[in-house]
């Protein structure tokens, strides 16, 4: 079920675009979180457990920092 968060907080195109980027980097945080949790050894399920990204995304930033395989190598 998608919520419309724009619509219910009454927000405007500026604060939606703020609340957008805001995640954009959080989600980046994230994924340098991960990239250095797994160069220190640690279990995939623990780095997907702390930084709440899906184990298939954990699978491929560990597949690129080890092999230099991206999203794009894998079809």
């Amino acid at each position: 079920m998608d919520t419309n968060w724009q619509e219910k907080l009454k927000l405007d195109t500026s604060s939606v675009a703020l609340v957008e980027s805001r995640f954009v980097r959080t989600t980046q945080s994230q994924t340098d979180v991960a990239k250095w949790m797994l160069d220190e050894w640690m279990p995939m399920d623990s780095v997907v457990a702390i930084t709440g990204l899906p184990l298939e995304t954990v699978v491929l930033i560990e597949l690129e920092m080890t092999f230099g395989i991206g999203t794009h190598g894998l079809h």
